[in-house]
C-alpha cells in the first residue's frame, strides 16, 4: 500500500519480442560520443576565452553540436527502444526511418556548427532547411506512435509531452 491507502499498480509487462534490431538504437548511441568528443574539442582548442562569452561563434557551435549532437542522439537511441518494449508500440518502418532520421541529423548538425564557426549564410539555410524538418518529423513521427500505446499509458503521455517539447525547441531555433 502506498502512502494515500491506495494500492500500487502493478508496472505492465516489457514486450521484448518488438525489440528493434540493433543498428536501429546503435547507431545513434555510437555517434553521442563523437558529438561529445567534437564539442569538447572546440572548447578546448577553440578561440581564446571561449567558454567565457557565450555567444561567440565557437561557444554556439560547441554547445549545438553537444545538444543535438549528444544529447538528442542519445534520446533517440533510447527512444527506438523504450516505444516498442516499455508501451508495446510497433513503429512502421522504423529501420528506414531510424536511419533517414540519423543521417539526416549526422549531418545537419556539424553544418550548422560550421556555420556558427564560419558565419556563413548559406550554411546556416542548408544547414536548418535539413534539421528543422528532420527534427519536426522525428516529434511528430514518434508522437503519433505514443498515442498508439496499449499499456504504460502514464509513460507515453510523458514520452509525448517531451517530444512536444522536442518540436518546439525545433521551430523555436529555426525562427
Amino acid at each position: 500500500m502506498s502512502g494515500s491507502g491506495r494500492r500500487a499498480e502493478k508496472p505492465p509487462p516489457l514486450t521484448f519480442e518488438n525489440t528493434p534490431g540493433l543498428w536501429t538504437p546503435m547507431r545513434f548511441f555510437l555517434a553521442a560520443p563523437v558529438f561529445g568528443m567534437l564539442a569538447a574539442g572546440l572548447l578546448f582548442f577553440g578561440h581564446g576565452a571561449l567558454p567565457l562569452m557565450r555567444w561567440a561563434p565557437a561557444t554556439l557551435a560547441a554547445t549545438h553540436l553537444w545538444t543535438l549532437g549528444f544529447v538528442t542522439m542519445t534520446m533517440l537511441g533510447a527512444l527506438w527502444q523504450v516505444l516498442p518494449v516499455l508501451l508495446d508500440v510497433i513503429l512502421p518502418r522504423r529501420e528506414l526511418f531510424s536511419a533517414v532520421i540519423f543521417g539526416l541529423l549526422a549531418s545537419g548538425t556539424p553544418m550548422l556548427a560550421a556555420a556558427f564557426i564560419t558565419q556563413s549564410s548559406w550554411l546556416f539555410v542548408v544547414a536548418l532547411a535539413v534539421l528543422t524538418p528532420t527534427l519536426l518529423s522525428i516529434a511528430v513521427w514518434l508522437g503519433l506512435a505514443g498515442l498508439r500505446a496499449t499499456q504504460a499509458i502514464e509513460s507515453a503521455r510523458v514520452i509525448r509531452l517531451a517530444l512536444a517539447g522536442l518540436a518546439v525547441t525545433a521551430a523555436l531555433g529555426a525562427g
